[in-house]
């Protein structure tokens, strides 16, 4: 989005980082062409699921420091569109992960 126009996909701060998300956006705009789509995105390659991003506190268990700097990667991009002019709301989350991410 820029000023209210609709535009390429895109990073909305970082024009040079994209990765999966740009083919689920795409996939996602055409199947919903009257909305208008932003996906937030938090990643880091080689993480450990289970430690790094471990959402709850249970039993000893810590939560993981990615998992809180995901939350608060959401919180600021929500906050981002707001300032954009872009009302929001979040919907879900996905992941992606390959075998560093299993305990």
């Amino acid at each position: 989005m820029d000023s209210g126009r609709l535009c390429a996909l895109r990073h909305l701060k970082q024009k040079d980082k994209f990765g999966v998300e740009l083919s689920l956006g795409t996939k996602l705009q055409s199947l919903y062409p009257e909305r208008r789509i932003a996906l937030i995105k938090h990643a880091l390659s080689g993480s450990n699921l289970y430690k790094q991003w471990n959402p709850v506190t249970v039993r000893g268990n810590v939560r993981g420091e990615e998992y809180v700097k995901f939350v608060e990667t959401v919180k600021n991009a929500l906050v981002d569109l707001k300032k954009a002019g872009i009302s929001s709301y979040y919907q879900g989350d996905g992941l992606a992960t390959g075998r560093s991410g299993c305990p």
